[in-house]
């Protein structure tokens, strides 16, 4: 694995349903590939929501940065881009945090978002979407611009789709916690999982 090749990847999570576990699957993707030597990865969390949204509250991330900065600073892209990125001194994953207000989402255009991947693409080998369920113009952009879609779903097939991998469900008695700058999430540590469906992106 030291010398492994990373072929840089845009990786896109969605489901067309709350509660799929694609937050969580994202998630562990991200703490899997940050563990890969040289490994860069940024985790952009687009469920805009009115304060912090559930992830980043399970994740007891700080309010800021988040894409306000992004939003309000766009005339000058790069130290915007920046500006929004949150990072933690003993965590190799980077994250970006969704606008902490609903109009502040609403200013975040397609054109903005086209501009935040370009500038990402220049400095992580792994960029990963958590997208919210839905057909708004930004994460159907978004899912364009991926090179890899995982759709997530608690159905065993849909319309005789092959899974890609399977994620078996945790018991709360037997669950494990993933841990990021030093605090325990309550997001279920599923790393077990990780190496399958890793090495099958890492191929593509």
């Amino acid at each position: 694995m030291t010398n492994i090749y990373l072929k840089q990847q845009i990786i896109s999570f969605y489901s067309m349903q709350g509660g799929a576990g694609r937050t969580t699957a994202a998630l562990n993707l991200a703490w899997f590939l940050q563990g890969l030597p040289k490994a860069k990865v940024l985790f952009v969390d687009f469920n805009f929501s009115v304060g912090q949204s559930d992830t980043a509250m399970k994740m007891n991330f700080p309010a800021c940065p988040n894409l306000c900065s992004f939003v309000e600073k766009i005339e000058n892209p790069y130290i915007a881009y920046k500006e929004s990125i949150l990072s933690f001194k003993d965590f190799k994953a980077h994250f970006i945090q969704p606008p902490l207000s609903l109009l502040q989402s609403d200013k975040f255009s397609i054109d903005m978002l086209n501009e935040l991947i370009y500038l990402a693409r220049n400095d992580y080998d792994f960029i990963i979407a958590d997208l919210p369920s839905g057909y708004a113009n930004i994460c159907m952009e978004m899912l364009n611009i991926s090179t890899i879609i995982c759709f997530v779903s608690t159905m065993e097939s849909i319309a005789g789709i092959p899974l890609y991998s399977v994620v078996k469900r945790q018991e709360p008695k037997n669950s494990r916690y993933l841990t990021v700058g030093g605090y325990t999430t309550i997001i279920p540590d599923l790393q077990q999982y990780m190496v399958d469906l890793a090495g099958r992106m890492l191929l593509t």
